[in-house]
């Protein structure tokens, strides 16, 4: 949801909705868009999503550079949520 008004329209209804935002470079997510195997969005539309993006200021936000159990692990924390066999 790249515009504030399609976020709170996902959050419609729902009392404690929480987004995430998976922050990253625009450099980052074009390596990762070369190394797909599938195509559900073409890299040519990259820039345009940048553009067109509005940068939630209620999110959770995460830096996509980290490891993906670390990303989960900074969103767990935020929620509150204690993962068995972890501090």
């Amino acid at each position: 949801a790249l515009k504030q008004a399609y976020r709170a329209r996902l959050c419609e209804g729902i009392d404690d909705c929480r987004l995430v935002y998976l922050q990253g470079s625009i450099v980052q997510l074009r390596a990762r868009l070369a190394e797909r195997q599938h195509r559900y969005m073409p890299a040519s539309l990259l820039e345009s999503q940048f553009a067109a993006l509005e940068a939630p200021t209620d999110a959770i936000t995460v830096d996509v550079a980290e490891p993906p159990a670390r990303c989960v692990d900074t969103v767990l924390a935020v929620l509150g949520v204690r993962q068995e066999g972890r501090p």
